[in-house]
């Protein structure tokens, strides 16, 4: 409850064959994205947001608005990761960003379909949620301190 920012990260797996190492860590998305899109994409995410299409309709949340502080993608290899930092999240607001921002890397929706659900559109309006492999609490801020793994990548 002192924490003023939480770190996620969610780790996606890229090419044809997943590794059988990832399967528990990682979501094998199989397929090749436009990476460019993705991180156009993430770049629109910082701000305040009304966040209402990320979250299920059927919640104890109140306010859907959060500030986000950060949203960028890294890669490594065959690995892609989204790096989020906010003050508080909605739940699965992370894997329905990602499930988003990959349906844009897929052609499936674009920058516009995006900027929309960031005003608050509906939850039917966003892409499909993330699996929950993937996802991890990546580091946690409290006032004037940092608590986070040294390793810069996964």
């Amino acid at each position: 409850r002192d924490a003023v920012g939480r770190g996620y990260r969610y780790l996606l797996e890229l090419g044809s064959v997943g590794s059988p190492f990832l399967t528990r860590y990682a979501w094998h998305v199989g397929a090749v994205l436009d990476v460019e899109a993705m991180e156009a994409a993430a770049r629109l995410v910082p701000g305040r947001r009304d966040l209402t299409a990320f979250t299920p309709t059927e919640t104890q949340h109140v306010l859907m608005v959060r500030r986000i502080d950060r949203c960028v993608w890294r890669r490594r290899g065959s690995l892609l990761w989204l790096d989020i930092a906010a003050h508080s999240f909605l739940r699965h607001m992370v894997r329905t960003l990602v499930g988003t921002m990959v349906d844009i890397g897929r052609g499936r929706m674009d920058i516009g379909d995006l900027e929309q659900l960031l005003m608050g559109a509906s939850r039917e309006a966003a892409g499909q949620t993330a699996p929950p492999q993937g996802l991890f609490l990546w580091s946690i801020r409290y006032s004037g301190a940092v608590s986070a793994p040294q390793a810069a990548a996964p």
